[in-house]
């Protein structure tokens, strides 16, 4: 007797079955079992399944931090290159300045 719910369940085509998202759907289409009996096979493909999924959504989000973390590297790195242009061009005036001042000075002497 204690066995045969399962099969009574399944039996009356009236019984409906609400999910936590609000998804209502028959009872008679549920994967019901015995927690004391061996898993079923469908019910083993949805767990394997769904731990499949767990370890790529774990797998994007960890890409997604190293895409985030290389970003930041790449700016600060642009952030440099442009502090070092901006040097290279002060260097590069004043080196011009220095030969003005050079050409300045022996043109004044002549």
């Amino acid at each position: 007797m204690k066995r045969d719910l399962i099969k009574e369940l399944k039996a009356d085509k009236n019984l409906y079955a609400e999910c936590p998202d609000g998804h209502i759907f028959p009872l008679h289409r549920a994967i019901m079992f015995y927690v004391d009996e061996p898993i079923p096979p469908e019910v083993q493909k949805i767990l394997k399944e769904k731990q499949a999924l767990s370890e790529r959504k774990k797998d994007v989000l960890n890409r997604r931090k190293k895409l985030k973390e290389r970003s930041e590297v790449v700016g600060a790195i642009g952030v440099k290159s442009k502090q070092y242009n901006n040097l290279w061009q002060w260097e590069s005036s004043m080196k011009k300045l220095q030969n003005l001042r050079l050409l300045w000075g022996t043109s004044a002497g002549r």
